[in-house]
């Protein structure tokens, strides 16, 4: 309280008589025989004074202590700035102000973020037009009007569906649209379809056992409805690991080759692609990545992209949506790692006066 009482002394004699507080010194008012605000009320300082100086001090310490916080907020940001430099990384490396995870490969998601959903059995199925029908599938044949019929048949083992009076029909490996077609020529010889209608709906999907294997989350043996997929399959199966194809997925039948998938083909031409379902015991092999090219700057998707032996540089242009309008076609640098080195190529020098050319591992575009 003492030590107190005499830094109150200091100020208000500095007050009182206009002296700049650095000015004066704590030995000056003890040898003058202030100790306490006593003292001064004895020597004529009234209390409204002494108020007023008190606030004046505690106004005075406030401000010092702000001013002093700034000076140290500027020295640890020149620190910081100098921490920064010393780890920058030198110039060749090209990266995006967006951080991309070493998983985050354009469309590498689309199986596990609930985009693809499995198909069960239903009293409500809705085969695709282009869906294979297999042995163990049930179908139901209607017609009403003037004619009028209602049956329901389950493709046997050799293929066949046998309605009375119609006889046996084939359809075993037959779209579904092309069934419905096979199965209305039919009945039309023996029913009168033209003052008729008929609906012919897929009632029940044979059951099928595929086995996933490969780079995917969950490799295994899955029994599901053949209605399902390749796609519907691979979600039920938690999609590709991160060193999982997207672009190389095999179907395998009896060993053999059926099929290579390509997911792109799918994302950007979905109007041309045709999925692939399966038969009983099929394989679905998802192999590693072959290679990842990343595009940064001005692009309308700069991503990350998984490609595969024989793309080339305008693919990867189509992938990432093309130039956006702010692009400068004049200064696209490309960087590739060779030999556990990063090379920066002018995109010039690998065109040598071609209008495209072949990607290679590990590439990096920047616009």
């Amino acid at each position: 309280m003492r030590s107190f009482n005499l830094i109150v002394l200091l100020l208000l004699i500095g007050f009182l008589n206009g002296n700049a507080f650095s000015q004066i010194s704590l030995n000056t008012l003890k040898n003058a025989g202030i100790s306490s605000e006593e003292d001064l009320k004895g020597m004529g300082v009234s209390d409204s004074e002494i108020a007023k100086a008190k606030e004046e001090f505690f106004k005075n310490k406030t401000s010092d202590s702000n001013s002093s916080g700034s000076v140290t907020t500027e020295v640890d940001e020149v620190k910081k700035k100098e921490d920064i430099k010393e780890i920058s990384v030198p110039e060749v490396n090209l990266t995006s102000n967006k951080v991309l995870e070493e998983d985050d490969i354009y469309g590498h998601s689309i199986f596990n973020e609930g985009s693809v959903n499995l198909i069960e059995n239903s009293d409500r199925i809705k085969a695709p037009e282009n869906y294979r029908l297999v042995a163990g599938d049930k179908l139901n044949v209607t017609i009403w009007g003037y004619s009028e019929f209602s049956g329901e048949f389950i493709i046997g083992e050799s293929g066949n569906i046998t309605p009375k009076l119609v006889g046996r029909i084939n359809l075993k490996g037959k779209t579904f649209n092309t069934a419905r077609k096979i199965i209305s020529s039919r009945f039309g010889k023996v029913y009168d379809l033209k003052n008729s209608q008929i609906a012919i709906d897929l009632s029940y999907s044979q059951v099928i056992s595929v086995n996933v294997i490969g780079e995917v989350e969950k490799p295994g043996s899955y029994s599901i409805p053949s209605l399902n997929s390749v796609f519907n399959i691979l979600s039920l199966a938690g999609g590709p690991t991160d060193l999982g194809s997207i672009r190389s997925i095999e179907v395998r039948r009896r060993g053999e080759l059926v099929r290579e998938i390509d997911v792109y083909e799918f994302m950007f031409s979905p109007k041309t692609f045709k999925s692939q379902y399966l038969q009983n015991g099929d394989f679905i092999v998802v192999n590693p990545i072959q290679g990842v090219v990343e595009i940064l700057g001005e692009v309308r998707r700069p991503w990350k992209y998984e490609f595969k032996t024989g793309d080339k540089y305008s693919d990867i242009l189509k992938y990432s949506g093309g130039f956006s309008a702010m692009a400068n076609t004049s200064t696209i640098s490309v960087t590739r790692i060779k030999n556990n080195e990063l090379q920066m190529l002018s995109l010039e020098d690998l065109l040598n006066g071609g209008k495209d050319f072949l990607l290679k591992m590990e590439i990096k575009f920047k616009f």
